[in-house]
């Protein structure tokens, strides 16, 4: 389903700008619940997450491969964890940690947050990622706000796109979504809506593919807030729907445009 792009859905340039740089600060429209234990579990990048720092954290260290992956072992356990992966419902056996769709950005983002350090060819839990791992709250907010923010999806794919293509705008996005997500709006319209919110993104080389692998697949995915969808357009086309998931709800709230922001502290 498309609609009508007309600009930034009612939202000010400021709610725009600050939804880019801080989306769960004060000021943004957009604001991250507290998260129960029991909701943590239903993100699929935090079950990963907790079981490798839980692995760091009684067991020790991890000696990486020549390459610097995980050990195999570990790979196929904490995919288990993750986002469903055709291969694995197959029933393959991974041959290396890139083969996974989500073992390699959990590693990101733990590395991201501070919870895991890589010292001479060996992965162990940082002093933060320790206290972090007895806070599963705590954890799970620091997950969502890297995701949305300092994780950059482009170091997951090999798409030679433009650089910012599906890097800039999740908390806009996600703004779209809490609006929009019930129903099946195609990937193309947030596509849109990102290219009004944004010019930067207005570039010859911005695309609708990399921005739903790098928005949708490789990102919010991973958080479970999103289900895609592929849909038949006309004889030949397909295009990418997108709706939120139920756990969408359990994780964030936003005002609608132009109500009162938060006064800033000083």
């Amino acid at each position: 389903m498309n609609r009508n792009i007309t600009d930034t859905n009612g939202y000010s340039p400021e709610e725009v700008l600050i939804l880019q740089c801080d989306p769960f600060g004060e000021q943004s429209p957009l604001q991250l619940k507290s998260i129960p234990e029991e909701v943590c579990e239903q993100i699929p990048l935090f079950r990963q997450i907790y079981r490798l720092l839980e692995i760091l954290y009684v067991g020790g260290e991890i000696k990486l491969t020549q390459k610097g992956n995980l050990p195999l072992k570990i790979v196929t356990e904490l995919a288990g964890f993750g986002i469903p992966q055709k291969l694995i419902e197959d029933g393959y056996a991974f041959r290396s940690e890139i083969e996974s769709e989500s073992v390699p950005v959990a590693r990101e983002v733990a590395r991201l947050i501070g919870a895991v350090k890589k010292r001479n060819n060996k992965l162990s839990i940082t002093a933060k990622g320790e206290r972090i791992f007895c806070d599963k709250p705590a954890l799970s907010a620091a997950i969502v706000t890297a995701v949305c923010t300092t994780y950059q999806a482009k170091i997951m794919d090999w798409i030679e796109g433009e650089e910012l293509t599906g890097e800039i705008g999740a908390g806009y996005v996600l703004l779209l979504l809490n609006r929009n997500g019930t129903e099946d709006y195609s990937a193309e319209y947030y596509y849109l809506s990102c290219l009004e919110a944004f010019p930067i993104l207005c570039t010859e080389r911005s695309d609708l593919f990399t921005f739903t692998v790098r928005m949708f697949e490789s990102r919010l995915r991973h958080l479970g807030v999103v289900e895609l969808s592929q849909h038949k357009v006309g004889a030949y086309d397909t295009e990418t729907r997108v709706r939120k998931t139920p756990l969408f709800d359990k994780l964030f709230i936003y005002r609608p445009p132009g109500s009162q922001m938060k006064p800033v502290k000083s």
